[in-house]
C-alpha cells in the first residue's frame, strides 16, 4: 500500500500488527485498531530522550584538532530499535567534520519510561542539535567566523571520516558558501519593525542509517523491441516516488524521453534484482546510482554498436531524445 513512505517509525512491529490477525478472520469487512491512551504508550514507541556531553578543541587560527563526546540514549523498558540509533550516533559524533582525535562513547540505557525507537531522522537531528551548537561556542571563543570556520573544518572529498571510512564526493563546502551568499552572511539585517529583530544561523549536519557494509543494490536495464526501455530493481514504491526517481535517472543517463522507460513489476525477491531494504531514504541514493550504473553500460553499448556501423570515433556520438547523434566536424 501506498503509505508515503518507509522511515524509521515502520522499522519495528507493533500492535498494528493484530489489524491484520483480525482481518483474516473477517474477510469483506473493514478493521480498525484503535488504542486507549494508556495502550499507546506501553504498544508504540517513542522518540528516545539524549543526554549528550562533548568536549571540542581547535587551534587559534580555527583547526579542529580532537572531539570526545559521550551519549546516554534513554532506550525505555526494552531496546527495539533504539540500539541502533545509539550506534548511528556513535558512528556520526563528529557531525560533518574531518577531526583528525576523535574518542566517542555511544550507551543504550533501559529506564522506566516508554520504549524508545526509530523516528524520522535515526538520531541525528538530537545529536546535531548538540554539535552545531559547540561549534559556534568554539567558532566565538577563538574570534572566528562560524561560516568560515566551518568551511575549514566540513569534510571534503577523500576526507578519512571517524569509522575509517573515506568520504566520497560531497559538495559541502559549496553548499556552506552558497547558503552563506544566499542570506547574506556578512551583512547585519536592519530590523522589519520596531522592536524586531532579524538574526541569522548556519548549521550543517549529516545522516548516517548505519546500514551494514553489504546494504547495496542492484539494477538492470533491458532494451525493448519496441524502443523502449524496462527497468529491473529491488526497491519498492510505497508511495514515496521510487518508480518515478527510478525511471527519471535511467532516462537521465540514456538520453531518452522519460515516457520509454518501464519499471518491471511487482517486486518480488524471487525475481527482481538485489536491494537491502526500501528504509532509511536510501532508494534514490543506492538504488539509484545502481540504475545509472547499469544504464551507463547500455548506453555505451548502443554507442559502440553506432560508432562501428557509422565507422565514426565513440567519442562523437551521443545520445539526445532517443536519437543517436554525431558531433563530427566534416
Amino acid at each position: 500500500p501506498y503509505v508515503g513512505g518507509g522511515f524509521g517509525c515502520k522499522a519495528g512491529v507493533t500492535m498494528e500488527a493484530l489489524a491484520v490477525i483480525m482481518a483474516l478472520k473477517v474477510p469483506g469487512y473493514s478493521v480498525k485498531l484503535r488504542l486507549t491512551r494508556e495502550e499507546e504508550f506501553f504498544t508504540t514507541f517513542v522518540r528516545q530522550g539524549l543526554i549528550a556531553k562533548t568536549k571540542i578543541g581547535a587551534t587559534s587560527d580555527g583547526e579542529i584538532l580532537a572531539m570526545k563526546t559521550e551519549y546516554f540514549w534513554d532506550a525505555g523498558a526494552y531496546t527495539e530499535y533504539g540500539v541502533n540509533i545509539t550506534r548511528a550516533s556513535g558512528y556520526s559524533s563528529t557531525g560533518p567534520y574531518a577531526i583528525p582525535n576523535v574518542h566517542a562513547d555511544s550507551y543504550c540505557v533501559y529506564t522506566n519510561h516508554p520504549v524508545g525507537g526509530a523516528f524520522r531522522g535515526f538520531g541525528m537531528p538530537e545529536i546535531h542539535w548538540g554539535i552545531e551548537q559547540i561549534i559556534d561556542l568554539l567558532a566565538e571563543a577563538i574570534e572566528m567566523d562560524k561560516a568560515e570556520f566551518r568551511l575549514k573544518n566540513c569534510v571534503r572529498e577523500g576526507s578519512i571520516i571517524a569509522t575509517g571510512s573515506k568520504m566520497h564526493p560531497v559538495g559541502l563546502s559549496q553548499c556552506i558558501e552558497k547558503a552563506a551568499e544566499a542570506i547574506n552572511w556578512d551583512t547585519d539585517e536592519p530590523a522589519s519593525a520596531p522592536h524586531k529583530r532579524r538574526g541569522k544561523g548556519l548549521a550543517i549536519m549529516w545522516k548516517a542509517p548505519a546500514m551494514p557494509p553489504n546494504a547495496g543494490s542492484s539494477a538492470s536495464v533491458r532494451f525493448n523491441e519496441d524502443a523502449t526501455i524496462t527497468v529491473s530493481i529491488g526497491g519498492q514504491e510505497i508511495g514515496q516516488g521510487a518508480f518515478t526517481i527510478a525511471a527519471q535517472m535511467a532516462a537521465g543517463t540514456l538520453g531518452v524521453p522519460y515516457e520509454w522507460i518501464r519499471i518491471q513489476g511487482p517486486i518480488d525477491t524471487q525475481f527482481s534484482p538485489y536491494e537491502w531494504q526500501t528504509v532509511a531514504s536510501r532508494l534514490t541514493w543506492s538504488m539509484g546510482n545502481a540504475i545509472v550504473a547499469a544504464a551507463q553500460d547500455a548506453r555505451q553499448q548502443v554507442l559502440e554498436l553506432a560508432a562501428e556501423h557509422w565507422d565514426e570515433d565513440i567519442n562523437d556520438l551521443d545520445i539526445q531524445d532517443g536519437m543517436v547523434i554525431s558531433y563530427r566536424s566534416e
